[in-house]
């Protein structure tokens, strides 16, 4: 797990927001004050949906970006489309694969593509 920095665990708390090791959000990127939206790899989903692995860490970054413009914009732009309803407690579907590349000296390339899925421990997945 990634620490947070003292100064964002500083603004979250004094600004009231619930952090649970992670910014808590439900599934219109909303935190608890209801003009506060956060996505991104600090935030996790409300424990009512009983899914503590499913953090926003594993899904490809651009999908959960769109997925929160199309939250906000309909806020701002009323002819935007509004987002696709999702049950009260289901999970929006994040399909895209995660993709991470990088430039290494030599002129080589890193590219690592995954399916987004939660990471399991080796111990529980030989148990399953």
């Amino acid at each position: 797990d990634k620490v947070i920095d003292s100064d964002t665990f500083g603004g979250i708390n004094n600004s009231c927001l619930v952090f649970d090791g992670r910014l808590v959000i439900d599934t219109e990127c909303h935190t608890n004050d209801p003009v506060i939206y956060a996505a991104g790899p600090l935030t996790k989903y409300k424990r009512a949906f009983y899914c503590d692995e499913f953090t926003h860490d594993i899904y490809c970054s651009k999908e959960i970006g769109e997925r929160l413009a199309s939250v906000i914009l309909p806020i701002f732009d009323p002819s935007f489309p509004p987002v696709e309803e999702v049950e009260k407690y289901e999970l929006p579907k994040y399909v895209r694969p995660k993709q991470v590349y990088a430039k290494l000296p030599g002129g080589y390339h890193y590219l690592d593509v995954s399916k987004p899925q939660p990471l399991v421990d080796l111990q529980t997945a030989m148990m399953a």
